[in-house]
């Protein structure tokens, strides 16, 4: 993983920061947001350790702190993408019988969940809520497609 510093211009003269210090190196921290993919990395460090405090929300300010406010709320989201083998399935306070659950494999990909069921393809999209213990996720509009 690289420096997280190789991944930002920086000058260097005297610079006083809107805090009333002053400084001999100016970091241009918006270039980090140009480069999701090499922040990632940075990124999922510090949501591990945002997640470690029991945080509900996270927020910045409008300038970079947004950005990696979004970016550490999407790291739950980045863990569930590819495909997962179902152990269980609850649907409407009615649980599927293991026949019915067993090989069913679901494909995330964004927000979409995809699997097969009895010949036929359905689509379901899925929305995360962090604010339940355990998390969990809401799932609705699905489409049925041959």
């Amino acid at each position: 993983m690289p420096d997280l510093l190789t991944l930002v211009g920086s000058r260097t003269g005297h610079f006083r920061l809107e805090s009333g210090h002053h400084t001999d190196r100016w970091l241009d921290l918006d270039q980090l947001f140009s480069r999701p993919a090499a922040l990632r990395p940075f990124v999922a460090e510090l949501a591990g350790r945002v997640a470690s405090h029991g945080v509900d929300i996270v927020c910045g300010p409008l300038s970079g702190g947004a950005f990696l406010a979004e970016l550490i709320a999407r790291e739950d989201m980045n863990k569930l993408q590819g495909v997962w083998d179902v152990v269980s399935v609850e649907e409407s306070g009615t649980k599927w019988s293991d026949a019915q659950v067993k090989n069913l494999k679901w494909s995330i990909r964004g927000n979409r969940i995809t699997y097969w069921l009895n010949d036929v393809r359905k689509i379901w999209y899925f929305q995360l809520d962090p604010m339940q213990q355990p998390k969990a996720m809401n799932l609705s509009n699905y489409l049925r497609t041959g």
